[in-house]
């Protein structure tokens, strides 16, 4: 039988047994509380709802809810999104493997699909699946706009930019970085302006992006979730000083020592990078206490070897540098907007999930047949 097929099928039947054990049996899955609350609004909602424009964990609730008004009210049901978004992400994934190359691209489905971390939160009602699946959406058609500059892939990044901004308040932030970068960097413009298809595609859809922003500040700022969008494109640090003060408050085991400072522009500028840092690394060894702290370490260990491993990938005269660069914006840019509003591990930990495939295709670029020989070489000739 074709490997391929082999390891879906084993992937997604795995999945869908810790689905079963989490709706039937035993609470296995990471952050149940959360899970717990989107269940219960999404039973909520197919008694009282209705359908109205909300973002993050209300649109979440809608979307549960509408699945659960067609197959049942049950947290089986609802994990089943999540199966399908993660088995979606891996087809996507082996595509952007295969861009830059990479042998065998079926074998990096396992860890995808089955990281662990990942596991049991990959098999009941949390947004993260989703928000992977959609990451690696973004990826993949900015990657191909770049390589054959078809508009409909910019066209395609740019929904699943909203579509993610439509789950998480945080990629709402994210969009506002991603969708400039793609309109001025990804998209290169030849020849004279006006003979270039590009700056049609840019004017169109910075035209569009500008007045949707301006008919969301315009209509729907009082809309749950659009806030920390709206306080970056407003300025507003008094809100994000109190979404961190309110989130450090609840005083968790695995909060960190450090904060950004908000009494100047000056003072958040030299305050981030640290949080940053503790936020893509932490914890540290210092502070292990637990199994979990312990496993956490790791996954922090394996962030900072995937880092060194783009720096491998990167060096090889044969790698698409332009492109690795592009993916490499596109993690920045969601780790320094999780890393802003995440004041423990213990969070970071669900939020790294959306990312850790990045650190994979990283891996995989840097144990491809050329850059392993040509570090080799590199090793005889020092």
């Amino acid at each position: 039988m074709n490997k391929r097929l082999v390891i879906y099928i084993a992937c997604i039947l795995l999945l869908e047994w810790f689905s079963l054990v989490n709706a039937y049996v035993v609470d296995l899955k990471g952050a149940s509380i959360d899970a717990a609350k989107f269940h219960d609004a999404a039973v909520e909602w197919t008694h009282f709802g209705s359908f109205g424009f909300a973002i993050d964990a209300e649109f979440y609730s809608q979307l549960l809810g509408f699945l659960y008004l067609l197959f049942g009210r049950s947290e089986f049901v609802g994990a089943q999104l999540s199966v399908v978004a993660l088995a979606v992400g891996a087809v996507y994934f082996e595509r952007v493997l295969a861009m830059f190359r990479v042998e065998r691209t079926y074998w990096w489905v396992i860890p995808f699909m089955l990281w662990p971390s990942l596991v049991t939160r990959g098999t009941t009602t949390m947004r993260e699946p989703l928000l992977i699946c959609l990451t690696v959406l973004i990826v993949y058609n900015l990657l191909r706009f770049q390589q054959d500059k078809r508009q409909a892939h910019a066209f395609w990044a740019v929904a699943a930019c909203l579509g993610a901004a439509l789950l998480h308040k945080a990629y709402a932030v994210v969009t506002l970085a991603i969708v400039p970068y793609m309109l001025y960097f990804v998209m290169r413009q030849e020849g004279r302006f006006y003979r270039s298809g590009v700056f049609y595609a840019r004017l169109g859809l910075g035209v569009v992006f500008a007045a949707l922003l301006f008919v969301i500040y315009r209509d729907f700022s009082n809309i749950r979730g659009l806030e920390p969008a709206l306080a970056l494109m407003s300025g507003d640090v008094e809100y994000m000083q109190a979404v961190v003060e309110s989130k450090t408050g609840k005083a968790a085991r695995a909060t960190y020592s450090v904060g950004i400072d908000f009494s100047s522009v000056g003072a958040i500028i030299r305050s981030y990078p640290l949080v940053f840092v503790y936020y893509v690394f932490s914890p540290f060894p210092w502070m292990i206490t637990s199994a979990y702290d312990a496993y956490a370490a790791l996954e922090g260990g394996f962030r900072m070897f995937g880092f060194l491993c783009f720096a491998a990938a990167y060096r090889r005269a044969e790698i698409d540098r332009r492109s690795l660069r592009l993916v490499l914006v596109v993690l920045l840019a969601i780790l320094a907007v999780w890393a802003a509003g995440t004041v423990n591990y213990g969070t970071a930990s669900r939020h790294h999930t959306t990312t850790i495939w990045i650190f994979l295709l990283f891996v995989a670029l840097a144990f491809r047949k050329e850059t392993v020989t040509a570090c080799r070489l590199l090793a005889a000739r020092a």
